[in-house]
Parts: C-alpha cells; structure tokens; sequence
C-alpha cells in the first residue's frame, strides 16, 4: 500500500462536518492577522501539518516559514506550536490540547487563542485535501485503495478540490519568489483564507442540512486516521485491536506510593512511549521493553496524554494493574516523567 494511503485521510462524514466547523470560524479566521504575529499564525499552521505529514503543506510552509522568518528562538511561539501539534495529533479533541489552548488565552488573550484554533481547523483542511487527493491518484487509481475509503467520495471530491489543489501547488512556486515579511505572510494568509471561504461554503451549508443525521445516527465524522509511520490502534481498549500487535501486560503494584520503575516519554507522534526501565524493578520483570508505546492503563486511554499524565494515572493505580501496549522503537521527544 503507498504511503500516501496510509495519510490521514477525509471522509464523507469528515469533510462535511468539519466543513461546518471552517464556516462557522471564518469571522474569526479574517481576524486572525490583526490578533496574531505572523510567527504565532505560522508556528500553529506548520505543526498541525508536520503531524499531517502534508506533501504539499511541506513545500508551502517551508516557504511560509522563511517568509514569516520563523529562524532562530522567537520568544512566545513554543505555545502556538505545541497546541498546533496536539490539534492534529487529536483532530481537535484531546484534553492536552484543551490545556495548551487554556495556556494560549493566559498567556495572549482569549481572541489569540480563537484565532489559533480556527487557523489550525483551516490547516487540517487545507492538509488533508492534497492527502485525500494524494492517495486517489497514487493509491485508488493503482489498485491500492485503503479498503475503509469509499471511491464515489474520492472520485467527487477530487473532482471538486482538484482546482484548488493546483492553486496550492503553482502558489508554493510564487511564494518562492516572496521575500520575507510579516506584512506579505499576512496578506498570504488572507488570499489562502479567501480560497477556502469560496469552497468551504457549499459544503458547510451541506454538512449544516445533514448535521440531524449525525445526531441522531451517532454516525462517525472522524477523518481516517494516519498508519504512516507508527502504528494506530483504537482508542477505544474494548475495541478489536489484536490485528495491530497489541499486547497485555499486568503489574502488580502493592500501593500508590510503589514505584513500578518505568520512565514515559513521547515519540515524534506524541505517543506514550517507555523510555527506560529500572533493573530490579516490578517492570523489569514484565514483557515491557524500552521503546514500547502505552497506550492505555487500566482501561483508560493515554491517547492525547502527556508523559506526566500518564505516569499520574499509572502511580495512580493500585492492585493488578494492565497496561496495553506494542512493540515499537521510535526517537523521544525532550518531555519524559517517571514512575
């Protein structure tokens, strides 16, 4: 299967659905230069597609990041990058990214914060029309269609995007030719904001028309998730998940203050991945190895939680307690918390 199939992906559902939630933040978008530097606009947008893995919101922001001149250590972006980063990582819906969204609003104001938020909603669009575009050429039209896509949608929603799909790739040439300037990204940002206002309409008032159905249905609206790169499993522990690779192990922690000797970090996707395991410990006794992803304690999902939170619940825990996990070895990020 190509890589562009294993992308995040649109649905039916998800395109419309998340449609409306585009059109209903478009006041707020327009609004968005004059409450934000173009190195916080910048910061969000980049990280909401470096976790896309976007080839062409690769090219565009590489070009936006120097036009923005996002080199060198810029004094309150880190907040605007990590909540962007949570934002793809959850589709909008992770309590992390929850608390980095509360941070933003102590930190730069409550508008700052909405127009961070919208500005992520326009760059999970804007990523997922080349990624759903993307897997129809290189994947659906070579035989390899991810098998949960259906092809009616593809082959209509190529057909309505394809344009602006090659307004996006000709204007990543253009922007080469920019220098850079916070006046010009700005202006870049309203021209991009305007395209999507002319194609996110039609399908927000669509998606607003069907929105009783999905109520009432309790029909999924969730993009397909990304199998790039990591492994995904469902959120849900109940669900069937043995096809994944997915692995049991219980330790047996006499009181809250027993210490399993288990250090969590998180990989590049910002998952919960073990670090380190003391020798002689309740862990080291386990099927857990260095590298392991944890995706859930005693039932309760680490999915969207940080190396902190996640050794909270698990010092938490008492008695027998079940971890899933998987095997996997993946470079940590710089956040790690041990318990």
């Amino acid at each position: 299967m190509t890589a562009d199939v294993d992308k995040k992906l649109w649905t039916l559902s998800s395109t419309l659905v998340d449609s409306v939630r585009i059109m209903v933040r478009l006041p707020i978008l327009f609004l968005s230069p004059l409450f934000l530097t173009a190195q916080q606009m910048e910061a969000v947008q980049s990280a909401v597609s470096s976790v896309n893995k976007s080839n062409i919101g690769k090219v565009y922001h590489k070009q936006m990041g120097r036009i923005a001149r996002m080199d060198g250590v810029l004094p309150g972006i880190q907040p605007f990058f990590e909540y962007g980063k949570s934002f793809a990582l959850t589709d909008g819906s992770g309590s992390t990214m929850w608390g980095l969204y509360d941070d933003i609003t102590a930190s730069s104001g409550s508008m700052a914060a909405r127009c961070g938020e919208s500005l992520a909603y326009l760059q999970l669009w804007q990523d997922l029309i080349g990624n759903t575009i993307g897997a129809f050429f290189r994947g659906t039209l070579k035989g390899n269609r991810r098998e949960e896509q259906n092809i009616l949608f593809e082959f209509f929603f190529t057909l309505y995007y394809i344009p602006l799909y090659i307004l996006m790739a000709f204007g990543s040439f253009v922007l080469a030719m920019l220098p850079s300037s916070s006046i010009l990204y700005k202006l870049v940002v309203f021209v991009q904001i305007l395209l999507a206002t002319s194609f996110v309409l039609p399908l927000g008032i669509l998606g607003l028309v069907a929105l009783p159905f999905f109520i009432f249905t309790g029909a999924t609206a969730q993009p397909l998730p990304s199998r790039q790169g990591y492994t995904v499993v469902p959120t849900d522990s109940s669900s069937e998940v043995s096809t994944f690779g997915l692995f049991s192990v219980v330790l047996s922690k006499p009181s809250v203050d027993s210490k399993v000797g288990i250090r969590f970090g998180s990989n590049t996707s910002g998952q919960i991945m073990v670090t380190n395991i003391k020798p002689e410990s309740i862990a080291s006794e386990s099927e857990l190895q260095v590298g392991d992803i944890v995706y859930s304690v005693n039932g309760k999902s680490l999915v969207s939680s940080t190396p902190r939170e996640a050794a909270a619940t698990l010092l938490a825990a008492t008695g027998d307690v079940t971890l899933e996990a998987i095997h996997e070895v993946e470079s940590v990020g710089n956040e790690e918390a041990t318990v």
